[in-house]
């Protein structure tokens, strides 16, 4: 029994390396714009809010929660990411666990809007 479990460990290795991580907002902002005007929202605990980083098949993804579309699609790590879609964002995760994501987007009933999230990531 324990010559197997000795074998198991050689072979199996002990540090799993994460490929992926979950990120949690602590505040967010953005800026609505449709025609001339234009509004704010802003939200202070907003940890309801939550993205996801991942890989797969060799690409990093960044996706909100729930979301079924990429909000940003061209990673080549899992510290930066843009969109290859032509709309303006970025992610940025630092080595201490922190992020800022920002991007552009319209809404449904026809605003564009301008956003920005920051808050801390784990390995999942």
């Amino acid at each position: 029994m324990n010559k197997a479990l000795l074998i198991l460990l050689l072979f199996c290795p002990t540090l799993v390396i994460a490929e992926a991580y979950l990120c949690t907002a602590s505040s967010y902002a953005g800026v609505l714009q449709k025609d001339r005007q234009f509004k704010s929202v802003a939200h202070d605990n907003v940890s309801s809010i939550k993205y996801t980083i991942s890989k797969s098949l060799d690409t990093w993804k960044l996706k909100r929660m729930g979301d079924d579309v990429d909000i940003l699609d061209k990673c080549p790590t899992s510290q930066y990411c843009i969109s290859s879609r032509g709309y303006a964002g970025v992610f940025i995760r630092s080595n201490n666990g922190s992020f800022t994501v920002s991007w552009m987007q319209e809404t449904d009933d026809g605003w564009f809007g301008n956003y920005v999230a920051k808050g801390l990531c784990t390995d999942i």
